[in-house]
């Protein structure tokens, strides 16, 4: 019996008027963790249970700006399809929410 996959399927989106935003680095914490992340869909291999997700990039390689929070519960077997968007304005928080089954 092979194991499955759990995790959260993480797309991180930004409009094409923020083009030098990929340009930045971008930072996946999960449950206090710091990992670099990267621009488009990651998948981030977790245990089942709950997690705490925080999603930011950096601004000028420096300051984290955009910084969203997510509290997320997985079972076995489950990969949560999660989205973060970037505001139109710097100093707003992240967008960063589970998306709805399809």
């Amino acid at each position: 019996m092979a194991d499955q996959m759990t995790g959260i399927q993480l797309d991180a989106k930004q409009s094409i008027w923020y083009l030098l935003t990929t340009l930045m680095p971008l930072v996946v914490e999960v449950d206090g963790v710091q990992s670099k992340g990267v621009w488009g869909p990651q998948l981030l291999h977790l245990a089942p249970g709950p997690h705490r997700l925080t999603v930011s990039w950096r601004l000028y390689w420096l300051v984290p700006v955009m910084k969203g929070t997510l509290d997320v519960t997985l079972y076995p077997g489950q990969v949560a399809p999660v989205r973060y968007k970037v505001r139109w304005f710097i100093l707003l928080p992240g967008k960063l929410f589970v998306e709805a089954a399809a």
